[in-house]
């Protein structure tokens, strides 16, 4: 024995609603979550971000901070930046600058898992090599 359903055309109109809310939703959670599993690159913004923490360290022992690139990875951001040195820097100085940029970025951004600090030499704003250096 069955019972006629009847639905009038205000229940089929909801039901199409609530159908596409729940795609609309499924379909952000979806994106969002391969963005994460894809490791995608951070936000212009958090970019713009990392360089305005590490603008103050610019001085006599750093001439400049550039190629500041970042990727996240679920909840944590790997950092990747080159900073522009004197070549007559000693590798203890080196160690210093690189340490310094490294927990001034980690301390302002707690989703900062790893900075890599690319140190290149450059004397009064000229590249020190040969011209083909990969910075």
């Amino acid at each position: 024995m069955s019972f006629p359903v009847e639905c009038n055309k205000t229940d089929k109109d909801v039901g199409t609603l609530i159908s596409i809310m729940i795609l609309q939703q499924g379909y952000g959670m979806m994106r969002g979550s391969l963005r994460d599993l894809a490791d995608a690159g951070v936000s212009k913004a958090t970019r713009e971000s990392l360089a305005e923490i590490v603008q103050p360290l610019v001085g006599p022992s750093i001439q400049s901070i550039r190629h500041i690139k970042a990727v996240r990875s679920g909840s944590l951001v790997f950092v990747d930046l080159t900073a522009d040195v004197s070549p007559t820097m000693t590798m203890r100085e080196a160690h210093v600058v690189e340490d310094l940029i490294r927990s001034t970025i980690k301390s302002s951004k707690k989703e900062v898992r790893e900075v890599r600090v690319h140190l290149h030499a450059v004397e009064n704003g000229k590249n020190g090599g040969n011209g083909d250096a990969p910075c």
